[in-house]
């Protein structure tokens, strides 16, 4: 394809028609899928866009039919590529790289995005794993279809190894050790989906967490709850004994197109669905994206804390981690467990450790405080391993 070229004169162009960071609610065309490139550039690259030159083709699912694009891309000059879908009347971006090559670069079969993170080969009437090089069976194909595009945490309960999570330790032997912490004042309110029906509900409980929130500064979010009490500096949430939230749970549900074009929501569709719901109550919605290629922006998460502003997190594999135990002096142990499928969080505070031998910094951990939505331990805490918390995408959210 003929490599076209997008300038920042195009983001004027949105800003003037009103779009805003949100998201970009497009129709199934290709106009409408460079409008949410741009879109989703401006929001998720974390400097001053001048020009993009790409090239852009069709991805497919697992039955052979067009589901989005791949772009590779020079954005600044630098190589990088986005990949888009379209599941559920509108595209978005789910996957965007830096200075990166395509998975799909240079394959002559056709490109299959089967799922967040998974790349396959169709060629000679098999599924060929880009990662692994392994041809995938029916068993295979089968999960990735179930899988889909969306944080859908109820796969972690299809059985009780799942449930109960990988149990890992480690010890870490040091000289000195320096720590930082912070976090949102009073934490976050905790809410869950009571109603069975619904599954999948992990972003749509973590957009309840958000709401409850601000609803301390803006009581209409919640007209039919009081969310807590304000106690001299400190403040209190009260137990939600009478279900108030479920309703606005279910009304988020309908609105984040949770279950529509494949199981679970979007991060666009959490987005947008919460937007919704803010504008509905005189109130607007902003994000900042604080995620690039996988990796976590902390010194700008920390930023926003100290603001009192918290993080929607999106994870493709998780963990549920504790703080360092000091079993000596000098030794701290280290536990997590790590649970498979996609997830959602709250991030509302941090923790950072520095480990030092011989005056020489050789390890550095950092944990998030978060709305975990486990519950058996709904306030905890997610550590930054690459191997066990794949973060997608986060956002800063702030309701005004």
């Amino acid at each position: 394809m003929k490599i076209k070229k997008l300038i920042c004169i195009l983001l004027i162009i949105m800003l003037v028609m009103g779009a805003n960071t949100s998201a970009v609610s497009a129709k199934a065309d290709t106009d409408e899928a460079d409008l949410c490139l741009m879109e989703a550039v401006r929001l998720m690259v974390d400097e001053e866009i001048e020009t993009i030159d790409y090239t852009r083709r069709y991805v497919y699912d697992l039955s052979l039919k067009p589901i989005g694009y791949e772009y590779e891309t020079l954005i600044n000059g630098k190589e990088s590529y986005v990949l888009m879908v379209n599941t559920a009347g509108y595209y978005e971006v789910t996957e965007l790289y830096i200075s990166k090559n395509s998975p799909f670069k240079g394959i002559v079969g056709k490109p299959i995005y089967a799922t967040l993170l998974t790349y396959l080969e169709y060629i000679d009437g098999n599924y060929r794993d880009l990662e692994t090089d392994i041809i995938l069976n029916d068993e295979q194909l089968n999960f990735l279809r179930n899988k889909g595009f969306g944080y859908a945490d109820d796969e972690l309960y299809l059985s009780d190894s799942d449930l109960i999570g990988t149990l890992v330790k480690e010890t870490v032997v040091y000289d000195s050790r320096k720590t930082e912490k912070g976090a949102i004042p009073s934490a976050l309110p905790v809410y869950f989906n009571e109603n069975s029906d619904y599954k999948n509900m992990c972003a749509v409980n973590a957009g309840s967490v958000v709401v409850g929130y601000y609803s301390r500064y803006y009581p209409q979010l919640t007209p039919n709850f009081n969310v807590g009490i304000k106690f001299g500096d400190s403040y209190f949430y009260l137990y939600d004994k009478d279900g108030a939230m479920q309703d606005i749970i279910i009304d988020l549900y309908g609105r984040m197109k949770t279950n529509v074009g494949g199981a679970g929501t979007s991060a666009m569709g959490f987005r947008s669905g919460l937007q919704s719901y803010v504008n509905a109550k005189g109130l607007n919605v902003s994000y900042t994206s604080l995620c690039t290629n996988n990796s976590l922006n902390y010194s700008k998460y920390k930023t926003q804390i100290n603001n009192k502003t918290p993080v929607v997190l999106f994870f493709d594999g998780f963990n549920n981690a504790a703080t360092p135990n000091t079993t000596s002096g000098k030794t701290d142990t280290l536990e997590r467990k790590k649970y498979i499928g996609t997830h959602v969080m709250i991030g509302y505070g941090f923790e950072t450790y520095e480990y030092y031998k011989n005056n020489a910094l050789f390890r550095t951990d950092y944990f998030l405080q978060v709305y975990s939505g486990l519950k058996d331990c709904p306030l905890g805490y997610v550590k930054l391993y690459s191997d066990s918390s794949i973060l997608m995408e986060a956002y800063a959210i702030n309701i005004y």
